[in-house]
Parts: structure tokens; C-alpha cells; sequence
């Protein structure tokens, strides 16, 4: 995907979410990031470095879903919160 591709899809992405604490929450995530160059590893909560930490374990023991799947899921539930 190149950046325009990208962007167009984050824009899409952002503007299907209609629930004000996840927007709130992918605010602050990218300006924290843009103006503050910072490592995003840094912005996780420990509860949500354990659950990155458990996906690589899992990814690592061939226990992954594909990139598809996951999509589908994604898309599937902010059709149905949307």
C-alpha cells in the first residue's frame, strides 16, 4: 500500500467510527507520536504490552490468524457499531 493508499484508508478507517472514546484515544495516540516522536511501545498501558507480548508468543507458535481474517472480524464489528 503506498501513502496515499494509506492515508485514504485510515481516513475511511477513522471516519466509519462513531463512538467518541475510540476517537479520543487514536487522538492522542497520533500526537503523541507526530509531535513527539515517540516510541509507540512507550504509549501501552503494561496490560497492553502483556497482550502484544502474548500475540508474539502465539504468532511465534504458529497460532496466528490471517492478516484476512482479522479484516473481516474488524470490518464486522465496526459495521455493527457503527
Amino acid at each position: 500500500m503506498n501513502t496515499i493508499e494509506l492515508k485514504t484508508y485510515l481516513h475511511n478507517f477513522i471516519d466509519n467510527i462513531n463512538d467518541p472514546d475510540i476517537l479520543s484515544t487514536i487522538q492522542s495516540f497520533f500526537t503523541q507520536v507526530v509531535d513527539n516522536d515517540v516510541d509507540w511501545w512507550d504509549l501501552l498501558s503494561e496490560t497492553e504490552k502483556k497482550l502484544v507480548e502474548q500475540g508474539i508468543r502465539q504468532l511465534d507458535n504458529g497460532e496466528g490468524i490471517s492478516n484476512t481474517d482479522v479484516r473481516k472480524k474488524v470490518n464486522s464489528f465496526f459495521s455493527k457499531n457503527a
